[in-house]
């Protein structure tokens, strides 16, 4: 009867030990890194929130979990990211389970993916390397993916503001048109308030002149995605990588 009861209570110890494995993980989250100074830990590795953190003496982190808000760590520090130090920045109510694989896939993309719209006439020419300074700005030398939220008006931005610029923009499942007219020293012009702005639609940008053209692809942000990190999330996904980056940096910095 001894040996019987033995026999019960390590069967009932085994069955607990396996319910309790799953129940601990169920405990844990991932959360992405989006800023670093620490070589060991670079912006876009995932990390465990159970899991031990090592962050050096003189080295910074920036986390970021479902929720989207933006842990800040300064090292030294060694313990668990959940015991770090309060969080700051705006938080997406109720998180979302993409924001953390769609943060860590943005430091892995290298650049806006190639697509026929990007392999167009003069699609990389002019002076497309340069990058405007704002987030929602739309280059009209740069053939690329932009993101803009919802509600807000686009605008567009040349590098090489010394000379007066007559454009056409050109929507492509319309083929409606509308003029840019850019005097010489001011670098943006306002969106054409005759084109709709639409999600997925396509433009082509081009001088009157006809010398060159290049092609647009929009995607607008919807609505709901209000906070900053949700913003970032939903534009790395949309391939607006490099508008995401500088958001990020904003919010991080």
């Amino acid at each position: 009867m001894t040996y019987a009861r033995g026999l019960l209570f390590a069967a009932s110890a085994m069955v607990l030990a396996v319910l309790l494995v799953p129940l601990s993980a169920a405990g844990a989250a991932e959360l992405v890194i989006v800023e670093s100074t620490a070589p060991q830990l670079p912006a876009g590795q995932v990390i465990n929130t159970t899991s031990p953190l090592v962050v050096p003496a003189g080295a910074r982190i920036a986390i970021v979990g479902d929720d989207g808000k933006v842990n800040r760590i300064e090292g030294p520090y060694s313990g668990t990211p959940t015991a770090a130090a309060p969080a700051a920045g705006g938080a997406a109510a109720g998180g979302d389970k993409g924001v953390v694989p769609a943060l860590s896939r943005l430091f892995a993309d290298k650049g806006p993916s190639a697509s026929s719209w990007g392999t167009f006439r003069g699609a990389e020419g002019g002076d497309g390397a340069d990058t405007p300074p704002e987030v929602w700005a739309i280059n009209m030398m740069h053939a690329e993916t932009v993101c803009v939220p919802s509600g807000v008006e686009p605008f567009l931005w040349r590098a090489d503001a010394s000379q007066a610029a007559s454009l056409i923009l050109l929507q492509l499942a319309t083929g409606r048109e509308g003029a840019i007219e850019i005097i010489p020293g001011k670098q943006t012009a306002p969106w054409p308030p005759t084109l709709q702005l639409r999600d997925g639609g396509e433009y082509a940008i081009r001088d009157t002149g006809n010398t060159w053209e290049r092609r647009l692809f929009i995607r607008v942000i919807p609505a709901d995605k209000s906070s900053g990190i949700a913003q970032v999330a939903w534009m790395s996904d949309a391939g607006c990588v490099r508008q995401a980056k500088r958001l990020l940096t904003q919010l991080t910095n």
